[in-house]
């Protein structure tokens, strides 16, 4: 008993005892493409968004070997042809940061997310855990390490979802102030697709073991299946800091297998980003 009081008392004594932390504010536009807004495993159908958001971020101290920190975020998006994916999303991610280097930061917290959909049948929320490992390898490059697990509720379940995902990254600062990153992640769930009306009933009885049909969607004009999906998302991200702004170029490929068949996406986006 004594000794789990103790710990009760340093767990607390974390987010109670005075530091030096730094709030930041972030606003973020960007403008995205979707060549498989639909998740089509037959036929695929692109889209563009205006997306929004604005984050408060509690930074730790770095001078400190255990802190911790809270990350906010408000984001909206607007689709041009696919109206009904417009949403409005919030999300909460507190964690425990501990340095066990000047070099290297390790990240543990949970997560919770809310998101509300046009389409209300895809509204959802969603709880998860995720570890980051993070490395400054030198003023010029770093790189890092995740895992994460979603659980995600939707108001209607053929859209609900957990996942594992992991996932590796690389950076560099070629400059004072041009930067570009690499990453690549592994994930594995259950996922949506959308495959035509026309087509499920000899697609799905001949390859699907995993799936559960869902029913049509006025959404994407076809059914909606819900299949066991392994998905490997490769990323690349370009951007120059100058001062508050970062304006940035983004690309994102994923391929995505399950029974129903294979999904290819690509994701390009133009952003800036504004520290107050």
């Amino acid at each position: 008993m004594r000794v789990r009081m103790q710990i009760i008392i340093a767990c607390l004594a974390i987010f109670i005892m005075p530091t030096r932390a730094l709030a930041l504010w972030e606003a973020e536009a960007k403008l995205m493409y979707d060549s498989n807004v639909n998740r089509s495993v037959v036929e695929e159908e692109s889209d563009t968004a205006l997306d929004a958001l604005v984050t408060y971020n509690r930074v730790s101290d770095p001078e400190r070997r255990l802190d911790w920190t809270l990350r906010a975020t408000l984001e909206g998006a607007a689709f041009a042809q696919t109206q009904e994916l417009n949403f409005l999303g919030l999300s909460l991610s507190p964690a425990v940061v501990a340095a066990p280097a000047h070099w290297w930061l390790v990240r543990i917290g949970p997560f919770l997310q809310a998101r509300t959909v046009r389409d209300n049948d895809q509204s959802a929320w969603a709880l998860g855990g995720a570890v980051n490992l993070e490395q400054q390898w030198s003023p010029f490059w770093y790189s890092g390490e995740y895992y994460a697990y979603t659980d995600s509720r939707a108001r209607d379940e053929i859209y609900a979802f957990t996942e594992h995902r992991a996932g590796i990254f690389v950076g560099q600062n070629w400059t004072g102030s041009l930067f570009s990153e690499l990453g690549y992640e592994y994930a594995s769930g259950d996922s949506f697709q959308t495959i035509p009306t026309a087509t499920i009933t000899t697609t799905v009885t001949s390859r699907g073991r995993g799936y559960r049909r869902g029913g049509y969607s006025t959404t994407f004009g076809a059914d909606v299946v819900r299949d066991d999906v392994t998905r490997y998302t490769g990323t690349l991200t370009i951007g120059y800091a100058a001062g508050s702004f970062t304006p940035y170029l983004g690309y994102r490929y994923s391929r995505g297998r399950g029974d129903l068949g294979t999904t290819n996406t690509h994701e390009a986006s133009a952003g800036l980003r504004y520290m107050f």
